[in-house]
């Protein structure tokens, strides 16, 4: 027997009169209505109790079978989800019979009380109709106060007291679906002596699994379900007697909870994974799935008759109406063969004659039942490789050559594969079929979304019911998050059923590819001669899946699924546009959709290489930034600053961008509506956004460039002479030319925030006013410059205060761990977004240098209350030049400098004039190589001794200025 974990709960509820206990006889059984069960708490569950004539007018004793739940045992199974949803009692219009107490998802009185003899008991979870307590689905946040399953501890105690009753013959059952099918399964797994079997119909045996296919949060089924069809029954709110406010007070937010438990190892899911164990299971069982049920269930009861340790266990596979195969006549005869063995002790029955593996499998439109199996998926199954062929199709031979990429844009689009040739005979799919790909996403995350399709003789897709009564045009479906994926595979790979990956947690770095293995859920299929498989990949749920059952919302956010870049451009366009005033035509291909680009309110600032660029380039006549007549440093809490450095121009990235982009292509903005006649006599300008670069090959004297569209995934070829690569920190460029670049972190992390010139004092907007700041404190030091708004605005509510805040963290420490783990968890490799960065950490660094700021810093500080926090790093490739000089990188791509001199524009002007010596025959390739490599070399160790004069000792700043000097 398992030992007792207890919880005193003082229940604030005041149990109304409408649940006082009353019997009555109908129909062959008797009715008791609202009996109250003790829970080992204090809490009493209300309960329903329908006995047989046998048991309450003659005196036997009989078997019970039991449900817990929080549907509402009052409520008729005809009626149920009304006004709310309409859904659950359409299904229901086919169920026969329905008595007067037909109830959701649980055994007819009519047919197991009156005509087979069994007691049936229906509890009602806490804080649903007549229950005290705290309305808790699952038990889910009491599990985590007590550090146990709180839901299992009820259901030992209803065990218990059922079998202890003078009508109970001591033998214990559950029977139900969905809901009412798990809690058999936790029921089983708390090992009451007295439970005896268990019936468990279209039942998960993961809430986590069950709530996040493959990591995916099912957002708008868990609110549909809670808020539709379980709030209406808490108590206190059909007769009234509690306010709004008291009812919401008395309940657990559940959809808010799962959407901030993204992981299995955390709060309440790693309390309950650790508990419920599924070789716990002992007693008999009887398992029943549904194929057509990939959106919550599915593969649960597979699962669990792999799972359990029970001698006696069947499984059962169908299809179609979730409610439908539990009350159809044949089911319900081998639910009772089933119970009345192993509960009235009916060992003649043939129960064990039943074949332990019952699969319908799906032919066309129609079915039929396979019963020679023994084991699921069977033993003797052999894998059969499909593969992805560059006509966007499947085909059962490998294709030569090398792999094709494909594309498209996360958060919106699917692609699609069809069998290139149509089956020459029958072919069985059985089994778990899988996915090995290569991926790769530009965003934070990748949410993969596939379906299996039949296509019949006519290529017309063949459509099966769904579990809702829906049409159905996919046979298997599969989800998958790649934040969670389980790179070692061992799970599946051993039992072929979907299992949660082993390493919850797996960093994504935008542009880099991995190889997963992608799980899709079990199916039966067989394809006739000339029918076809199809397959679609994707970022979204197909049109045809019904709205609660749609992935949309909760964590499916467009900032981590399509993701933003920031950055790259602007290197890319100065280069650009001297190609162009050289007469040279030129294309830019830039990943990002978007022409706006996003850029975080990121500022920049430049000194005169860049202004001389500009002078020469620059025909909008737009204000371009703020002038600042060189670094104003304070000396901690001192506020008189020391004027240092050369004059330079502050702005905002995103400012800067659009300017070179209107004198580039003419492309207007708000920063820029009306942009200037590009000069007569320059090359051609094409500007390609969405352009996501998968190749780089050297052809003779050519280059040849592949990418790929990423909205509608068509790869293109360009033939070109030359290739610039500046597509920042991060280069594509970079990886397929095979340089070599190491990003070293610098043992520092950087704070960054924003606040509105408008919203600070007058004083803080008068101390800023000269433009760049920084005020230096004992190893650390915070950078401060005012901005206009991408579009130009200068004014006080249009410009924002920008800093960076530098803080001194070892790399691998728990400090380092704490900070870069976001609100849901994640544990990013070198950034956590704005909004995501835990408030505590925030607090935290705030507390940590607010003593040490001058006033007007630290009103910064006191102002942000979404800053996002990086690691900070540099590196350098050891050459800009390949393919004999026919590409080349600039800017970022080629050397990642340190934020502090905030000079990564004035670097790619640099960059851009060793260019033009280069062009006009100036400079030899040796002599534009080694200088491109100085240069660069140089900014980079002035960030480098700015950086440790601020957070490191006069030791290490001396050092790295002598570097910076010597360069």
């Amino acid at each position: 027997m398992r030992g007792f974990s207890s919880l005193t709960i003082h229940s604030s509820i005041i149990m109304s009169t409408q649940y006082e206990r009353s019997s009555s006889d109908v129909e062959g059984y008797t009715r008791i209505k609202h009996e109250f069960i003790p829970m080992r708490d204090g809490v009493k569950l209300c309960a329903d109790l329908f006995l047989p004539f046998s048991a309450s007018k003659n005196g036997e004793k009989v078997p019970v079978l039991c449900s817990l739940g929080p549907y509402g045992k009052d409520i008729h199974a005809s009626t149920f989800g009304l006004p709310k949803t309409p859904i659950y009692a359409e299904m229901y219009k086919s169920i026969k019979p329905l008595g007067p107490d037909a109830c959701f998802e649980l055994c007819e009185p009519l047919i197991w009380c009156k005509d087979y003899g069994y007691a049936l008991l229906r509890v009602d979870v806490r804080g649903i109709g007549g229950s005290e307590g705290k309305l808790d689905p699952f038990g889910m946040e009491r599990s985590e106060t007590i550090q146990d399953d709180a839901e299992g501890q009820d259901l030992y105690d209803i065990v218990e007291w059922a079998a202890t009753q003078s009508w109970s013959s001591g033998k214990v059952g559950f029977s139900g679906i969905s809901y009412y099918g798990m809690v058999g399964y936790w029921a089983a797994m708390q090992q009451p002596p007295h439970l005896t079997c268990v019936v468990s119909y279209e039942s998960a045996c993961s809430i986590y699994q069950a709530a996040r296919r493959g990591g995916i949060y099912s957002n708008n089924f868990q609110s549909h379900w809670f808020n539709n069809i379980v709030v209406p029954h808490q108590h206190g709110s059909r007769d009234g007697s509690l306010s709004a406010e008291q009812l919401k007070a008395n309940r657990v937010d559940y959809p808010d909870l799962l959407s901030k438990t993204e992981y299995p190892t955390d709060g309440s899911f790693g309390v309950l994974e650790r508990k419920r164990k599924l070789s716990d299971i002992k007693v008999p069982i009887y398992l029943a799935g549904n194929w057509t049920d990939p959106e919550l269930h599915l593969p649960g009861n597979i699962r669990a008759f792999n799972g359990v340790s029970s001698e006696y266990k069947w499984l059962e596979q169908h299809t179609g109406n979730h409610l439908g195969a539990y009350f159809e006549p044949s089911h319900i005869a081998l639910q009772k063969k089933f119970l009345d063995y192993f509960l009235f002790d009916k060992k003649d029955n043939g129960m064990l004659e039943v074949p332990r593996i019952r699969l319908l499998q799906h032919h066309g439109t129609s079915s039929f039942y396979r019963e020679d199996e023994t084991s699921f998926p069977p033993a003797d199954v052999q894998d059969t490789s499909f593969y992805l062929t560059t006509q966007k199709q499947l085909s059962l031979s490998k294709p030569e050559g090398e792999k094709q990429p494909y594309s498209y844009q996360g958060y919106k689009e699917n692609i699609s594969f069809t069998l290139d040739v149509p089956f020459t005979e029958s072919f069985e799919l059985l089994g778990s079929p899988y996915l090995e790909l290569e991926v790769s996403t530009a965003a934070e995350d990748l949410d993969l979304f596939i379906y299996l399709r039949a296509i019949d003789e006519n290529d017309k897709t063949i459509v099966l019911l769904g579990n809702h009564g829906e049409p159905m045009d996919s046979f298997s479906r599969g989800y998958f998050r790649l934040s969670h994926r389980d790179e070692n595979f061992g799970q599946f790979d051993t039992h072929r059923i979907l299992m949660q990956p082993v390493i919850p947690r797996s960093e994504v770095v935008p542009g880099h590819t991995y190889k997963v293995l992608v799980p899709i859920y079990p199916s039966a299929f067989l394809f006739d001669k000339g029918q076809k498989l199809s397959l679609e990949i994707g970022s979204v749920n197909t049109p045809g899946t019904i709205p609660p059952m749609r992935h949309e919302g909760g964590d499916r956010v467009a900032k981590r699924f399509e993701g933003e870049n920031v950055g790259g451009s602007v290197s890319g366009l100065m280069q650009a546009l001297q190609f162009r005033r050289e007469g040279r035509d030129v294309v830019i291909l830039e990943q990002d959709p978007d022409p706006e680009r996003a850029s975080n309110g990121y500022g920049m600032t430049y000194l005169t290489t860049v202004g001389d660029f500009l002078q020469v380039n620059d025909i909008t006549g737009v204000l371009r930034g703020y002038p600042s007549s060189g670094a104003h440093i304070s000396l901690g809490k001192w506020v008189n600053p020391i004027n240092f450095g050369k004059p330079m121009t502050v702005t905002s990235w995103g400012l800067f961008y659009r300017i070179l982009r209107a004198n580039f292509d003419g492309y207007a903005s708000k920063a820029v509506p009306r942009p200037p006649k590009l000069p007569v006599g320059h090359g051609k300008a094409e500007y390609r956004g969405g352009a996501r670069v998968t190749g780089i090959t050297e052809s003779g004297d050519k280059v040849v460039v592949e990418y790929v569209n990423v909205a509608d995934g068509v790869a293109v070829t360009i033939e070109t002479d030359q290739v610039i690569g500046a597509d920042g920190s991060n280069s594509t460029v970079r990886d397929l030319v095979g340089a070599r670049f190491n990003k070293n972190y610098s043992g520092y992390i950087v704070w960054r925030g924003m606040v509105k010139e408008s919203d600070l004092t007058e004083s803080t907007r008068e101390f800023f006013a000269s433009g760049f700041n920084l005020d230096m404190m004992w190893r650390g030091y915070m950078l401060c410059y005012k901005v206009p708004s991408d579009q130009g605005d200068f004014s006080a509510e249009g410009a924002t205060m920008n800093y960076l805040l530098y803080e001194n963290v070892a790399d691998g420490s728990s400090k380092m761990e704490d900070i870069f783990t976001d609100t849901k968890g994640r544990l990013h490799q070198n950034t956590v977004p704005r909004g995501t960065v835990r408030p505590e950490m925030w607090d935290r660094a705030r507390v940590e240098h607010l003593p040490y700021l001058a006033p007007p810093f630290a009103e910064l500080l006191a102002k942000t209350d979404h800053p996002f926090v990086s690691k900070i790093g540099d590196g350098m490739c050891d050459t800009p030049s390949y393919f004999g000089g026919k590409v080349v990188l600039v800017g970022e791509a080629f050397c990642s400098i340190r934020p502090h001199t905030g000079a990564a524009a004035e670097l790619s002007a640099v960059q851009n004039e060793l260019m033009v010596k280069l062009r006009r025959g100036e400079t030899t390739p040796e002599e534009w190589e080694e200088q491109t490599r100085l240069q660069s070399r140089k900014f980079m160790m002035a960030a480098r001794a700015v950086g440790e004069f601020g957070q490191s000792s006069i030791v290490t700043f001396a050092r790295h200025l002598y570097a910076y000097l010597m360069a």
